[in-house]
């Protein structure tokens, strides 16, 4: 399950991530996080994921640029350029 292996981000880490779900309308669900109930999709959960999976494996410092390809609605690009502004993001998309 990936709320149990996301990594630990700021407090307010959680509060920026939720907006995503503001777009699309997605169906959320209730996850207890650093015993907090936090409502998110679980896509935006998964894109979570993704982004703790990069933090976790790069030096963050030395990425320039990201290019997504197959990029949905944009919300990885969302989490990820939240996190790292400075990022040039290539969005490839049919």
């Amino acid at each position: 399950m990936y709320i149990e292996i996301v990594c630990n981000p700021p407090p307010d880490f959680w509060k920026k991530i939720q907006l995503n779900d503001k777009y699309g309308n997605p169906i959320t669900f209730d996850y207890s996080i650093n015993d907090e109930v936090i409502k998110l999709s679980p896509t935006t959960l998964r894109y979570t994921k993704v982004l703790c999976d990069i933090v976790s494996m790069f030096d963050t410092k030395a990425i320039k640029s990201v290019a997504e390809i197959g990029v949905g609605y944009g919300g990885q690009c969302r989490l990820i350029r939240n996190w790292l502004p400075n990022v040039h993001y290539t969005l490839i998309d049919l």
